[in-house]
């Protein structure tokens, strides 16, 4: 999303979280919220976790036939450990791999319940989804809902199934290896001349990552928050366990997409 910044005719409005913590307020009180733009700029904010409510889908399509949605998916295995550390982001020293197992088998025999009710026929996955909106795998303290969020295929069905082309679903992890061309595609997405590119990027080998070369050629890279689990070493028979569970939605998002996300071996 700041990438996208430099830009010269878009207006990034920052994480607003309008649709799942400000609702109550009218559409004037968003649209207060947006930055100044000129007739010919594009304006967008970028709010986590938005894709994991059908609601929110539906609220932000109803504002207009023009809306449209960006959505990154990653690693699985990664976004979850990279949960966890931000869980623990103001007590790291509680972070550690004993705990992150810990959390993961309480996870782990949460969704197995839930799964006993599936194989029984009680319910479907995509029910339970949409009857708790949020709850499913955002609000609440329950570690099987950082796991659950990395069940992509099951709201990004929903979602395109409401946004059809207005929708981008992108490989996230490629933004750090990847970024000029992630940017090309989203600027042809929303119709923008494409003024972002490979020359606007650099491998910056400490980080681990690409940065972006402002427009007056500053280098700039992430915050030290992103990018914590690129150098972290978690131990196979834990990211096994996980992959266990999530491998499953990971193929089924393959088959609907028809891509290959066999890179998501971390």
């Amino acid at each position: 999303a700041r990438a996208l910044m430099m830009h010269p005719l878009v207006a990034y409005a920052g994480e607003q979280f309008y649709f799942n913590r400000f609702w109550r307020n009218n559409l004037t009180w968003y649209q207060d919220q947006m930055p100044l733009a000129h007739d010919a700029q594009l304006t967008y904010e970028k709010t986590p976790n938005y894709v994991y409510s059908f609601s929110i889908a539906e609220k932000i399509n109803n504002l207009g036939p023009n809306m449209k949605v960006i959505n990154l998916v990653c690693d699985p295995i990664k976004r979850i450990y990279s949960d966890f550390l931000h869980i623990f982001r103001f007590d790291k020293a509680s972070a550690t791999m004993e705990k992150f197992e810990q959390m993961i088998d309480s996870g782990i025999s949460d969704i197995r319940a839930r799964q006993l009710k599936v194989d029984q026929g009680l319910t479907t996955w995509q029910e339970m989804w949409l009857k708790e909106d949020f709850q499913f795998s955002i609000k609440g303290h329950a570690f099987e809902k950082v796991i659950l969020k990395s069940y992509f295929s099951l709201y990004l069905k929903k979602w395109t199934e409401l946004y059809g082309s207005n929708i981008l679903n992108l490989d996230g992890s490629k933004l750090y290896t990847e970024s000029g061309d992630i940017l090309v595609k989203v600027q042809q997405f929303l119709g923008l001349p494409v003024f972002l590119d490979n020359d606007n990027f650099f491998w910056n080998g400490d980080r681990g990552m690409s940065c972006k070369i402002d427009i007056e050629g500053n280098p700039i890279c992430p915050g030290h928050g992103k990018g914590r689990s690129l150098k972290t070493e978690v131990p196979e028979s834990i990211k096994q366990k996980l992959r266990n569970v999530v491998d499953p939605w990971t193929r089924e998002l393959e088959a609907w997409e028809g891509k290959n996300y066999d890179h998501w071996n971390w």
